[in-house]
């Protein structure tokens, strides 16, 4: 039968070497055998088989991250007459534990190197401005009172000088040269603090006192949670063409700042929270928080998750560092089944926005994360995916292209002589011209604006030729749905015609119309 036992207490502080409080000790140093990571933490796993003697005896597990949350160790065996009595966890500032101390080795002994060279030149550089600097002192060379005067020696002026440019030029060099090693010096030192991101030298031990019958063998299974890991999604949505289904990758950024490397480890992902405590959940998640960035070296961001919790079992191992850096993993690809169109302002923008539904969305259980948007193997840009579909189905753009163009022309007449009465009369005519240029047949919306009235009481409004348009009145947008085949032309037209009161006109406050702004340069 497998005996589990869950630690409770507050972790010790080691300072002084254990002391045996039982009959004997084993010592167990794996590395991580599986790694469940969650948004903001990390299970990590262990395995060991350990010979147990008869009687008392304690089982440590050594070289593990010193960033074990509390309350959340958790032992088990299933040796065959193997009690657990009690565990314990303390920090063991005696052992500065693995982390990448041969590279940290390495590191340092380039930097001395490298300080040595630096050294070296330095005394080069002293010593050749010593020589400059005598060469055209206005004293005595030979000393104070039997030197030659530079006077007596004219005839050396020309050995003077080319050996003062010479020594300018070793100067120059060698400074030169002490600049580089600086720099390196410097990328070493950067690089060390990298690789030494855990601070302090300190590791965990948990130490598992059992008790046995007789001489066994037993295999121990270990796991705590840790806040010094977590993962992000990050998406690819690849368009391929309308005859096409999307291509969906799911990759997640991992992140190791434990103080111990994972390499070769089996990797799980979750969408849940394990820190949010021992209390009873609740369904409107009133005891979620989100936990602070206190060593600044990962930044959280909060993000609404709608779908149930999500456990995503990844199939290939992988080394991931403890340095505090993402690194990429592989999670799912989907094929997904879409339908697509394409979007038009023509009074914003000429060109086409291309826009994908996707139904039955809610079903792939995503969480919102950073979306890389590729269009036919052109790289369109990042943006942020909100994975919550209310209907069902997401919709998402997927950048503008030429497939679809619109030219715009607007011919806009304003009568400053009364036409009836008191009134201004301001007249537009507005046609619009939709260019597929495509090999396929699309959908596309085409939407344009007209003025928005405030006081209709005051003022006429005629509105011609929206008969194919939606019209919102309220934001004054005017919606086309068509359809064109490849190469083909749709022509949209409109006018409209306002009448306004004089001093509404001189006043500026006649109607309000909404224009299009833009950058110009300014001379």
């Amino acid at each position: 039968m497998k005996r589990t036992l869950t630690y409770l207490l507050p972790p010790m502080i080691l300072l002084i070497p254990s002391l045996a409080i039982a009959n004997s000790n084993h010592t167990v140093d794996v590395p991580v055998k599986s790694v469940l990571v969650y948004p903001s933490a990390a299970q990590l796993n262990y395995e060991a088989e350990v010979d147990i003697e008869a009687g008392e005896s304690v089982v440590v597990f050594t070289n593990l991250s010193p960033f074990i949350i509390e309350n959340t160790i958790n032992v088990s065996t299933s040796g065959a007459g193997v009690e657990i009595i009690s565990v314990s966890e303390r920090i063991n500032f005696l052992d500065s534990g693995p982390r990448n101390k041969n590279g940290m080795q390495s590191l340092r002994d380039s930097i001395g190197a490298v300080e040595n060279r630096f050294e070296r030149i330095s005394i080069r550089i002293t010593s050749y401005e010593a020589e400059r600097a005598i060469l055209f002192k206005g004293e005595s060379i030979g000393g104070v009172g039997n030197g030659v005067s530079v006077d007596e020696i004219k005839r050396a002026s020309d050995f003077f000088q080319e050996r003062h440019f010479e020594l300018s030029q070793k100067i120059y060099n060698l400074e030169k040269k002490r600049e580089r090693l600086a720099g390196r010096s410097l990328d070493y030192k950067r690089q060390m603090t990298q690789v030494n991101t855990v601070k302090g030298r300190k590791t965990s031990e948990v130490r598992i006192t059992v008790k046995c019958d007789r001489k066994t063998s037993s295999p121990f299974e270990l796991s705590y949670l840790t806040n010094k890991g977590g993962w992000a999604p990050m998406y690819d949505l690849k368009y391929n063409g309308v005859d096409e289904d999307m291509n969906f990758i799911f990759r997640a950024n991992v992140f190791n700042a434990t103080g111990y490397d994972w390499n070769q480890v089996r990797i799980q992902l979750s969408t849940a929270n394990p820190t949010i405590g021992f209390g009873i959940p609740s369904f409107d998640g009133s005891q979620s928080q989100t936990r602070p960035n206190q060593d600044g070296e990962v930044e959280f961001q909060t993000v609404e998750v709608f779908n149930a919790i999500v456990e995503y079992k990844i199939s290939h191992v992988y080394n991931i560092a403890s340095n505090s850096k993402p690194h990429l993993v592989d999670v799912e690809r989907h094929t997904m089944p879409s339908s697509f169109r394409y979007l038009v302002i023509p009074k914003v923008d000429p060109f086409g926005f291309l826009m994908a539904k996707i139904p039955n969305w809610n079903g792939y259980n995503l969480i919102p994360g950073t979306t890389n948007v590729y269009n036919n193997g052109t790289y369109m840009g990042r943006t942020f995916l909100d994975t919550y579909a209310e209907n069902d189905t997401l919709e998402v753009f997927l950048g503008k292209d030429k497939t679809v163009q619109a030219v715009r022309n607007e011919e806009n007449k304003v009568k400053k002589s009364p036409l009836v009465g008191n009134y201004y009369s301001d007249a537009s005519r507005v046609s619009i011209q939709v260019k597929n240029n495509g090999s396929a047949a699309f959908d596309i919306t085409v939407m344009d604006q007209v003025p928005i009235m405030d006081d209709l009481d005051k003022t006429k409004f005629n509105l011609n030729g929206i008969s194919d348009a939606l019209y919102d009145k309220e934001e004054g947008l005017l919606t086309w749905n068509i359809s064109l085949a490849p190469g083909a032309q749709s022509d949209v037209e409109f006018k409209f015609d306002i009448k306004a009161p004089i001093h509404m006109y001189n006043s500026g406050s006649q109607y309000r119309r909404k224009f299009r702004v833009m950058q110009a340069p300014k001379f």
